[in-house]
C-alpha cells in the first residue's frame, strides 16, 4: 500500500503487508496477517494508539520494532507494543500471527 491517506483496514490469511501512510485519519489503520510480516511506516509527526501485537515470534527474536518509543513487551510466545504516541487519538491496530511487526517513520522520499 503506497501513499495511504484515509482510513484503512487489511487483512489476509497469509502474506506480508507492507503500507507507507502519509496521513492517519480519524477511523485509523487496521493491519492483520497470519504472517510472515507487517512493515507500516508511519509520518514521524502522526499522533496514535498504537496496538501492535505478534501472536508467535521466531525463538530468540524480538517480534515487534518501532521507531516511535513504544515499550515492547513479551506476551507468552510473543511480543506486543502498546502505547499513545504524540497524544494518541487514532487507532493503529497490527497483528501478525507467526511473524514479525516493524513500524518505522516513513521516509517521505520513499513514499513516492
Amino acid at each position: 500500500l503506497h501513499r495511504v491517506a484515509g482510513t484503512v483496514a487489511l487483512e489476509t490469511g497469509e502474506g506480508a503487508i507492507l503500507a507507507y501512510v502519509e496521513e492517519l485519519c480519524p477511523g485509523g489503520l487496521r493491519l492483520k496477517t497470519g504472517g510472515p510480516s507487517i512493515v507500516a511506516h508511519l509520518p514521524s509527526d502522526a499522533a496514535f494508539d498504537l496496538e501492535a501485537q505478534v501472536l508467535r515470534s521466531h525463538e530468540g527474536k524480538i517480534g515487534v520494532r518501532n521507531s516511535f518509543g513504544v515499550e515492547v513487551i513479551e506476551d507468552r510466545a510473543g511480543h506486543r507494543a502498546v502505547g499513545r504516541v504524540g497524544g494518541g487519538g487514532v487507532p493503529v491496530a497490527l497483528q501478525v500471527g507467526t511473524g514479525w511487526i516493524s513500524v518505522p517513520k516513513r521516509d517521505p522520499e520513499t513514499s513516492r
